[in-house]
Formats: structure tokens, C-alpha cells, sequence
């Protein structure tokens, strides 16, 4: 597939809940890399998956599938999030319609950053042809004392990038719809901020608004 400009959505339903012909409306709207419907082995029927994706190609959308499996908060035992993983991969991994899959959202802590790094690094081993997608808190004032773990943001998101190898810098940020400049202060902060260290790093980035 050509570089295409990501244009996606968080979607939140399970895929049991979720009408084949809402594909469509993703294509109307511009989108172009998007996540899929939420999926659990152990309550939904893989042709599910199968259909969504199928229809997806059609409209020339690629999914980041949204699969129970991988999931970083699964990744504490190393050895059962590969096994799952590589589960997950067999049953939707080789199709044309799929970017990668989703690692999770908003880590904070020491820990937590811990099992996305193996969560990341699994997904690449196994899966190197696709592109995980991890999304990060915003910055704000005092986050130096919350899930920048007491680095400057320059400083933890060298250290986060150089470690986790991670493909592209994915963030959200909602201040924008605040009354008044601050919340416009705060979207132009985060913006330049992240696209720093993507630069730096030498990937891209993403940032998510509430819209």
C-alpha cells in the first residue's frame, strides 16, 4: 500500500455490535488507517474480524486491529503474550487489510512502560511486516511528577523511543476544547513537543482530538 496521510478514529463497540455498513460511512468521511471493533477470542467469532477487514479493503482502509491479545496489560508473562500473540497474528495478521495491531492506551508508570516495551518488542519479532500502535498520555504542567516518571519530556521521550523502538509517536489531547487560550496553549505545547521527539527520533507522529 502507498504512504497514505493517517486519518482514523477510536472506535469503542465490540465487533459483535457493529454493522458491516458502517465501513463505508469510515470511507465518506475520509478515513484511511483506522482501528477496528473490539475483539475477544473468547466471546466473538473470528469471521467477524474477517468480514470487517474484507469490507475495509474495498474502500482501500487498512485496520489497527483491536484484539484482547494484544493488549500490553497482558505482557507480564513474557512467554503467554507471545503464544497469544502469535495467535492473534495467525488469525488476522496475514490479511492485506492490517496495519498492526493495537498495544493499549495511557501508560503512567515505571511498570507499565515496562510491559508495552515487551509488548512492542514481541509484536516486532513476530510480526515485523506490521506497525503496533501505542497511544501516550498528553503533557502537562506537572507531568514531570506524574508519567514522566521525574525526566523532562525531552529526556523520558528519548529514553521512551530508544527503548520501546517504537514505529511512530501516537498521543492524545483534548485541551483544545476548553473555553479561553489555555486550552489552545496546551494544544500548540503538546503539538510541538511531541513532534520534537519524533524528529528526533527519526519517526513520525500522531496526535488524537476530540473533534
Amino acid at each position: 500500500m502507498n504512504e497514505v496521510f493517517p486519518m482514523g478514529f477510536w472506535n469503542y463497540p465490540q465487533i459483535t455490535d457493529y454493522p458491516l455498513s458502517k465501513v463505508k460511512d469510515w470511507a465518506d468521511l475520509g478515513m484511511t488507517i483506522t482501528q477496528s471493533p473490539g475483539f475477544d477470542p473468547a466471546v466473538h467469532d473470528k469471521k467477524l474480524m474477517h468480514e470487517v477487514l474484507d469490507e475495509s479493503q474495498k474502500f482501500d482502509l487498512r485496520l489497527i486491529i483491536r484484539d484482547s491479545r494484544s493488549l500490553w496489560t497482558g505482557s507480564k508473562d513474557r512467554e503467554n503474550y507471545r503464544r497469544e500473540f502469535k495467535a492473534a497474528c495467525a488469525d488476522f495478521g496475514g490479511h492485506p487489510g492490517t496495519y498492526g495491531f493495537f498495544v493499549g492506551d495511557e501508560p503512567r508508570t515505571e511498570a507499565e512502560y515496562g510491559d508495552c516495551f515487551s509488548a512492542l518488542t514481541i509484536q516486532h519479532e513476530e510480526a515485523p511486516e506490521l506497525l503496533p500502535h501505542l497511544n501516550l498520555l498528553p503533557y502537562w504542567k506537572g507531568a514531570e511528577n506524574s508519567w514522566l516518571c521525574g525526566k523532562s519530556f525531552g529526556d523520558w521521550a528519548a529514553d521512551f523511543t530508544r527503548r520501546s523502538k517504537i514505529d511512530f509517536l501516537s498521543y492524545d489531547h483534548y485541551a483544545q476544547m476548553n473555553p479561553g487560550e489555555d486550552g489552545t496553549d496546551q494544544y500548540f505545547l503538546n503539538l510541538r513537543l511531541y513532534s520534537g521527539a519524533a524528529k528526533a527520533a527519526g519517526i513520525p507522529f500522531w496526535t488524537t482530538l476530540c473533534a
